[in-house]
C-alpha cells in the first residue's frame, strides 16, 4: 500500500486532472469530446458505488455511527467525494445552513441570512436588513461559503444584494463537471 497524500499532493493532482480534461477538451473533437466526458462519468460512477459501499460496511462495524458521519464530513477530500456521488452523511439542506451560519458569523451587521430552498442545484439565499454598502461584500460571502462547503450546488442566488464576482476553484472542482454531465 502507498503513503497516503497531503492535501496540498490531492489539490495539485486535482488540478492536474482539470489541466489534463482542458487539454483532452482543446485536442478533441465534439465526439472525441462526448466520450472523453462519457468516460470518466463511467468511472466517477464505478468509483462512487464502491465508496458506497465501504460506508455501508463502515457504519454497519461503527460504534457510534454519529462519530463516523462527523469525521467523515470533516475531511475536505472525503467529504468532496461523497457529495460528488451523493452519498454524503449530512443532508444537503443542513449542509447548506451549516455555511450560511459560518457565512453569518463572519459578518459583523444586522444582517438576516435564510435559506429560502435549494432546486435544481440551486441555493437560494435571502438578505435583510444588510447595510447597502456592504450588501456586494456578504453575497460573495454567503455565496462562496455554499459553494466552498457545498460542492453539488451549483449555483448560489442571493436576495437582497446585487450579484457576486464568480466563485473560487474548489479543491475537487471535477464534481462539477461529473454533476453537469449526468442526465
Amino acid at each position: 500500500m502507498s503513503e497516503p497524500r497531503d492535501d496540498r499532493a490531492l489539490r495539485s493532482c486535482a488540478e492536474r486532472i482539470e489541466e489534463l480534461l482542458r487539454d483532452v477538451e482543446k485536442v478533441a473533437g465534439p465526439l472525441a469530446w462526448a466520450r472523453v466526458q462519457s468516460l470518466v462519468t463511467e468511472l466517477v460512477e464505478l468509483y462512487g458505488a464502491g465508496l458506497a459501499r465501504v460506508l455501508e460496511h463502515a457504519a454497519a462495524s461503527a460504534a457510534d455511527r454519529h462519530d463516523l458521519d462527523r469525521r467523515l464530513a470533516g475531511d475536505d477530500l472525503v467529504a468532496s467525494l461523497l457529495a460528488l456521488h451523493d452519498i454524503h452523511p449530512i443532508p444537503l439542506a443542513e449542509r447548506v445552513e451549516r455555511a450560511i451560519d459560518r457565512a453569518r458569523a463572519q459578518v459583523a451587521t444586522d444582517a438576516k441570512l435564510e435559506l429560502e430552498g435549494i432546486e435544481a442545484g440551486v441555493a437560494n439565499v435571502r438578505v435583510s436588513g444588510a447595510q447597502t454598502g456592504r450588501g456586494v461584500m456578504l453575497q460573495q460571502l454567503v455565496a462562496r461559503a455554499i459553494e466552498n462547503d457545498v460542492p453539488e450546488i451549483t449555483s448560489v442566488r442571493v436576495e437582497g444584494t446585487t450579484p457576486p464576482a464568480p466563485p473560487p476553484d474548489k479543491l475537487v472542482s471535477v464534481a462539477r463537471l461529473v454533476h453537469k454531465a449526468r442526465p
